[in-house]
């Protein structure tokens, strides 16, 4: 019997009764196309089919579909009404899902039609003088509600507080309060702050709310006026910079999230064969190779296309292209050979057991490896940081030395698990010491400070 096609009103029915059975392929996995998942974007956030209600998507969407930190702008636009086709584009272009703009210049004689997006909400708090002003772009699809409350507001009168509810998240009454029931949570502030003329500096807010500005380039050419304060600087990238719009004098700045180490921990690189062998391959052939038929040509664009096309062959046929595949927590000194040479040492552990030859042999090639890898990385990269950068150069002499993190610190090198077995044993005997190093004097009493003579200064 041929199998026959229901309707979509009907599937979604069964969906939502519990009835209906997943959809698997012939390679027994799940599909996301059954069961009626929106669309993903590349920018990550759902897209809402039209005539379905956000709540019963966010129910349906899993755990693996829901959007991450969406991608930030930040700009000064210094009038928004007639750069709004050209915001658009920008947006558009770059994948913004929140677009936080400042120094609108709106008033309330411009509705919200002259000044809307397709695809965003629009929140705008406009100021009664002129000048001034604030508008947020939010993708549609993104559940959002302004904050209103009187212990938001604080002292500062221009401000605008939105909380952005990504899927398969509670709602909540007020930052600290989600804040406290959350404190993964990721707030980020942002503003022209205009620091020049506030006098306020991002050590002020990191010391009072732990929040770190984190945009580094500038976004005047006078210096950098729009900032972004956040409390997981980790979470997001490093700004870039946007041209300006319109005839505004401020840089536009992207925020995006940081790619994650766990997402796609190995990767693929492509790097040219430089080894020496291939160098002197290459080294002979370009002294020994006749350019006469270069130097013949009669135009210098001629001379340089085909100068261009027999450099770009030697390189491809001396020095090609090759793959390696890689993990983002390999050490930079880490090679592919010191990695098979690690697999062969295992295999031989697995095999022939500890005290063989063969892991032995293997074992003594790889220390080696690593430590001929260390030294050459160190003359290479990190010896002539010490003059340059110190601060660097010592970040990396801790990385070659296996003290990178917090465990690695210095004093932790004195607890051997023995004599010393924890850093509080550590600190008892250190005060230990210097206890015993006074331990025989003998205290002084009010008599013997009764003789000495008191001079006091006074300074008219």
């Amino acid at each position: 019997m041929p199998k026959q096609r229901l309707s979509e009103e009907l599937w979604h029915t069964l969906g939502s009764l519990g009835i209906r059975k997943p959809f698997r392929s012939r390679r027994k996995r799940r599909s996301s196309a059954g069961i009626g998942y929106p669309v993903v974007k590349p920018t990550g956030v759902p897209t809402v089919p039209l005539g379905v209600d956000v709540q019963d998507i966010s129910s349906r969407v899993p755990r693996s579909l829901a959007p991450g930190v969406p991608n930030l702008m930040i700009c000064n636009l210094r009038s928004l009404a007639p750069k709004v086709d050209e915001l658009e584009c920008v947006m558009e272009f770059n994948g913004v899902d929140i677009s936080c703009i400042t120094e609108t210049w709106l008033t309330n004689e411009i509705p919200d039609s002259h000044v809307s997006l397709k695809d965003y909400t629009l929140f705008r708090k406009d100021r009664s003088s002129h000048g001034g002003g604030l508008a947020v772009y939010i993708r549609s699809s993104i559940p959002c509600v302004v904050l209103s409350k009187a212990d938001l507001r604080g002292a500062v009168s221009e401000t605008m507080w939105l909380h952005v509810k990504p899927f398969r998240l509670p709602r909540s009454e007020t930052v600290d309060w989600f804040l406290r029931r959350y404190p993964e949570a990721l707030v980020c502030v942002t503003g022209d702050f205009n620091p020049a003329s506030t006098k306020i500096s991002p050590a002020v807010f990191k010391r009072m709310s732990g929040l770190t500005q984190i945009v580094k380039v500038l976004t005047r050419d006078t210096g950098t006026l729009d900032w972004c304060l956040t409390n997981s600087p980790k979470c997001l990238s490093d700004p870039k910079q946007l041209p300006k719009i319109g005839r505004s004098d401020h840089y536009c700045v992207f925020v995006q999230q940081a790619p994650s180490i766990l997402e796609g921990g190995k990767r693929t690189i492509i790097k040219r064969d430089t080894r020496d062998s291939a160098l002197r391959d290459f080294g002979r052939w370009i002294t020994s190779f006749s350019w006469e038929d270069v130097s013949s040509l009669d135009t210098c664009e001629e001379k340089f296309d085909l100068f261009y096309r027999i450099m770009s062959d030697a390189v491809n046929r001396f020095l090609p292209l090759k793959s390696f595949r890689v993990h983002s927590s390999d050490k930079p000194w880490i090679s592919p050979k010191i990695k098979f040479w690690v697999a062969r040492r295992q295999h031989a552990l697995s095999r022939f057991g500890e005290n063989s030859y063969a892991f032995k042999m293997w074992r003594n090639k790889v220390q080696w490896a690593i430590t001929s890898a260390k030294k050459i990385y160190y003359d290479t990269k990190v010896k002539g940081l010490k003059e340059t950068n110190v601060g660097k150069w010592w970040k990396e002499v801790k990385n070659l030395a296996g003290i990178s993190d917090d465990s690695g610190q210095w004093y932790c090198q004195l607890v051997d698990g023995d004599v010393v077995d924890s850093v509080a044993t550590l600190c008892d005997r250190i005060n230990d010491f210097f206890v015993n190093l006074t331990r025989e004097f003998v205290p002084l009493t009010p008599d013997d400070v009764a003789g000495i003579a008191t001079f006091v200064t006074v300074n008219q």
